[in-house]
């Protein structure tokens, strides 16, 4: 009720990163930044209450604006990131794709 479980279904695929948790990242480097140049102490609860006000209760009331239908060939996406992010070097992406 008061915001201690916000972040407990996160949804990368449905842009939630950059509508969601990008403003807010930002908003603490910006701060912590701030705080580092003029020898400030970082004030927790200020940060907690302005992205409250700013970016988590608009979120929380906010309706559509993300896509429901995938917008590209999700295999191909999928193989383009598996290729560059796997560790073992397999390159051909056929291990887990479904005939």
């Amino acid at each position: 009720p008061t915001g201690e479980v916000n972040n407990y279904a996160c949804k990368q695929w449905g842009d939630i990163v950059g509508a969601y948790y990008q403003p807010q990242w930002s908003l603490f480097v910006g701060q912590v930044i701030e705080c580092m140049k003029n020898g400030s102490t970082w004030n927790e609860t200020e940060f907690s209450d302005l992205n409250f006000a700013k970016y988590e209760l608009p979120f929380s009331y906010s309706i559509g604006g993300y896509h429901i239908n995938p917008v590209a060939d999700t295999i191909e996406v999928a193989c383009k990131l598996y290729k560059k992010w796997n560790m073992n070097g397999d390159t051909n992406c056929t291990s887990f794709i479904i005939s």
